[in-house]
């Protein structure tokens, strides 16, 4: 995880240095290793909460960027992986709980 919270910072420091090839290279690959431990993220309700804080702001940083650069294409395939992410993160994970302690799978059945 920390790598990717390492890219993420490389890719904003390029951007802000106006370094957009750089920047999206460092956010796309802060996405891939974030999308390849998903569901290995273990820990409490906080723990769970700040990666999928960190995660959301990866997104919408390279989606602002490629509209930015004109790429509408590439801006909408990585919302639609966005929120592939979070409905995974939903369902699969079961990271939303009711009151009653059951995960959004057991709230579906």
């Amino acid at each position: 995880e920390w790598r990717s919270v390492d890219l993420f910072g490389r890719g904003f420091a390029h951007e802000q240095r106006g370094k957009f090839v750089e920047a999206e290279r460092d956010y796309k690959e802060s996405i891939e290793q974030l999308e390849s431990i998903r569901h290995d993220v273990h820990g409490d309700q906080p723990d769970k909460e700040l990666f999928t804080k960190v995660n959301a702001a990866v997104y919408e940083r390279l989606v602002a960027l490629l509209f930015a650069r004109g790429d509408i294409t590439g801006a909408l395939e990585y919302i639609e992986r966005s929120r592939l992410g979070a409905l995974e993160e939903f369902l699969i994970l079961g990271r939303s709980t009711d009151n009653r302690g059951s995960t959004a799978v057991e709230q579906l059945r």
